[in-house]
């Protein structure tokens, strides 16, 4: 169990550096990089 409540923390904070990211790159690239998310996944390549 302990090993499980781990991984989901970890999981969690990676998602939440994840967003924090993308907003920084988003300010600054703006729709250079909005463009570069359509094309690309968050965590894993799209899927079509």
């Amino acid at each position: 169990m302990p090993l499980f409540l781990t991984g989901l923390c970890w999981c969690l904070v990676v998602a939440v550096q994840a967003r924090r990211e993308e907003a920084e790159l988003l300010a600054r690239f703006g729709e250079e990089y909005r463009a570069y998310q359509r094309r690309t996944g968050r965590f894993l390549p799209p899927l079509g």
